[in-house]
């Protein structure tokens, strides 16, 4: 029998007729051929009924009602609900779990760890956006102006200055730890590969600390970056003409990175500045740690004061063998011109006060503060109330004395020793990192890092460290600037942190965030 009289007999049995004996010919063939036998798609044209428009917006509010951590078996409880009924007539009863995963997917969720952004604790947080607002936006603002900043091409564009003006250089600083086990994690894994046999812990690390800037790229003495930096104590400093440090952190290694070993590091790094860039104003900015906002052990410390006399508040510095030394706080100036001395004479009447810290109230009631011997030392912490109410500046000994102008006038040991030398420092807003674009470089760094090859030696996680920073290319370095400036304007605007975050990616192509972006958004409230 032929084929074409075979495929017809074939046809016929199956009540079909010359279309499919036609197909049975060209499957017969192409088996004939190839030895493939054609996949059977009967059913796969079936539509979902997740494709009626209401069903779906009516699940993704369901949803949404349920909170943060939504699961498919939310899906199922929906057709138990009133709302579900208009949608009987689609379905004969709930879907299966399997289902509802499904429909998740099509929905747009996807099973994953939740991915991290910019940190939200306290970030709009009343005394950390008024310094956001008030301090570090205007500061910024006013220096910016006097900046460099560069196209998408790439080229620059110098900054329009008045006579006896100079170009600002903007340096952020910042440190960052390496671990020798940190590899990556994610990628494309074979189904026929096992579980392999992992180091434990995150091995011996190596911290560095550096700045950074737009104009420069890492700050060393010209644009090539050494080929070699050693591995040395803080204290000591590299010898190089660069800023970076690199340190073991750890008791039983270099100890831990501290103030005075950020005085050093700014030391060098004026000394590099002024050698190598001296035709510029520069401008260093830390972040808000407790190490880089300390105050001379001299200057007064409101956290330490006590609300009575007291022979116990004193700072302490430091002497030539390493001993602690009780110093006094030096007296202040008040508005009137007067000098307030913070401790009783020594020839005071009664002994017990002789050279006694006079104490809070004693100090603001000269100071002519009404009612100072009646306030607390801390307005307290409990189910009633969480600590000083916003926006007060009286309701305490301790927040009263910390609105003092002389208080807040007081400058930081970074400050003083960057002011002495013709520079000056200025401080992030706290949980602000975005607005600092070395964070990306360390990022960028320690992505090039992963990809070396494991061990758990210090030299090569040195080496490797080393190799990574030097990656960071001057052209990523000012893309990362602009994104942090894009988070400055932002903020500006009044946008939140959520909403500068949006706006910062979505004018990624921009230096600076456009001016109908803030009428856009008030127009939509």
């Amino acid at each position: 029998m032929k084929l074409v009289e075979a495929s017809m007999l074939a046809a016929v049995a199956f009540i079909r007729g010359q279309w499919a004996a036609r197909q049975v010919r060209t499957w017969i063939r192409a088996y004939q051929k190839e030895q493939k036998i054609p996949a059977n798609i009967y059913g796969t044209w079936g539509s979902s009924v997740m494709e009626d428009e209401d069903l779906s917006a009516a699940i993704r509010h369901w949803l949404r009602d349920r909170g943060k951590y939504v699961q498919a078996r939310d899906v199922i409880e929906f057709f138990g609900t009133a709302a579900a009924e208009r949608f009987s007539h689609l379905l004969d009863g709930p879907p299966s779990l399997r289902t509802s995963q499904r429909w998740m997917h099509r929905m747009g969720y996807t099973w994953m760890k939740e991915c991290c952004s910019q940190f939200a604790d306290g970030h709009e947080r009343d005394d950390v956006k008024d310094y956001r607002m008030n301090v570090y936006i205007p500061e910024w603002m006013k220096l910016e102006q006097r900046m460099r900043s560069w196209g998408s091409d790439g080229n620059v564009i110098p900054p329009k200055l008045s006579e006896g003006e100079r170009v600002v250089v903007v340096w952020f600083h910042d440190e960052s730890t390496f671990y020798a086990h940190d590899r990556r994690l994610t990628r494309w894994v074979h189904e026929s590969e096992t579980a392999g046999i992992h180091k434990k812990g995150e091995g011996v690390s190596l911290m560095a600390a550096d700045f950074v800037s737009a104009d420069y790229g890492w700050l060393r003495s010209g644009p090539e970056p050494p080929s070699e930096i050693p591995i040395v104590p803080a204290v000591e400093g590299t010898g190089s003409d660069n800023a970076r440090v690199i340190f073991r952190a750890g008791k039983q290694r270099d100890g831990w990175f501290g103030t005075s070993d950020v005085v050093k590091q700014l030391l060098r790094a004026m000394s590099i500045i002024k050698k190598h860039y001296p035709n510029e104003d520069h401008v260093f900015i830390f972040d808000n740690a407790t190490i880089h906002t300390k105050l001379p052990e001299n200057a007064p410390n409101v956290n330490k004061m006590t609300l009575g006399p007291s022979q116990k508040v004193k700072g302490e510095e430091t002497g030539p063998s390493g001993e602690r030394i009780k110093v006094e706080y030096t007296p202040s100036i008040l508005p009137d011109g007067t000098t307030q001395q913070f401790y009783h004479p020594l020839d005071h009447p009664i002994e017990d006060l002789r050279g006694a810290f006079k104490g809070m109230a004693l100090i603001l009631e000269e100071r002519g503060v009404r009612n100072a011997q009646k306030l607390k030392l801390v307005c307290p912490t409990n189910l009633r109330q969480q600590g000083c109410p916003s926006g007060s500046t009286n309701c305490c000994a301790r927040r009263t004395m910390m609105k003092q102008p002389n208080i807040l006038a007081q400058k930081s040991i970074l400050q003083l020793q960057a002011a002495a030398e013709g520079c000056s420092v200025i401080y992030l807003p706290k949980y602000h990192c975005k607005l600092n674009p070395i964070e990306q470089c360390w990022g960028a760094a320690k992505r090039v890092y992963r990809d070396s090859p494991p061990s758990s030696s210090e030299i090569d996680l040195k080496h490797n460290m080393l190799r990574a920073l030097d990656s960071v290319t001057l052209k990523s370095i000012r893309r990362f600037a602009g994104r942090s400036q894009r988070f400055v304007h932002a903020y500006s605007c009044g946008l939140s942190g959520s909403e500068a975050a949006w706006a910062a990616k979505q004018y990624r192509g921009h230096r600076i965030i456009p001016d109908a972006l803030l009428a856009a958004m008030d127009h939509s409230d």
